[in-house]
């Protein structure tokens, strides 16, 4: 139980990195880790719903990732497909928005880009948030700001 504790005192985890590492930890037989898994999961100190969320809107806020590279993210921390459901429909898409945003701005900061965007310049900022895990809808909203009569038809 100790282990545990102290695993959980850094950050908050997923059942799935909790059982890895108790199941690392020599010491532990099995029934060991099922009773503190369930004691933790009874005690609230792991939930992967909170972890999920908490994750979600870190990776907006901080790496300014889309819906579709978090729901990556999560998937292979070994969340459960509902809870990822759940978390992905609660990003509003204002505030992914303001992720893409937030990105594009930093991409053309540092690709050193200024004003419109030529067609081949436009076609990069493109891939830069489809990479980000934007979709298609949300990275032109976003560069539409960046158009110039060259990209007008794109």
């Amino acid at each position: 139980m100790t282990v545990a504790l102290r695993f959980l005192s850094y950050r908050e985890r997923t059942e799935h990195e909790m059982r890895e590492k108790l199941a690392g930890a020599k010491e532990f037989t099995a029934k060991e880790i099922d009773s503190t898994i369930g004691y933790l999961l009874e005690a609230s100190y792991l939930n992967d719903l909170r972890f999920a969320t908490e994750l979600a809107h870190s990776r907006l806020r901080n790496k300014a990732w889309g819906r579709y590279k978090i729901r990556l993210d999560l998937k292979k921390r070994k969340i459960a497909d509902e809870i990822i459901n759940k978390v992905i429909d609660g990003i509003d898409d204002e505030t992914e928005l303001k992720s893409a945003n937030t990105a594009i701005r930093k991409w053309l900061r540092k690709s050193g880009t200024n004003g419109p965007l030529s067609k081949k310049e436009f076609e990069r900022a493109y891939r830069h948030l489809s990479a980000r895990g934007f979709c298609a809808a949300t990275a032109l909203d976003v560069l539409a700001a960046y158009r110039n009569a060259e990209t007008e038809e794109l």
